[in-house]
């Protein structure tokens, strides 16, 4: 995951093509990040939240 002060759609789309699982700009809510981590969670642990 990227949390970064690269706000361009371009810096985004290099983030997620070069493997981050979640793109986050700076400034940010802190509900946000706390949700996008979650999400990834889910993503590369999904036997920890019962998905599998």
């Amino acid at each position: 995951m990227f949390v970064t002060t690269m706000a361009r759609e371009s810096d985004r789309y290099w983030g997620l093509r070069n493997g981050a699982h979640g793109y986050v700009m700076k400034p940010y809510e802190d509900d946000l990040l706390q949700a996008r981590i979650r999400d990834v969670l889910r993503e590369v642990q999904p036997e920890k939240f019962g998905l599998l």
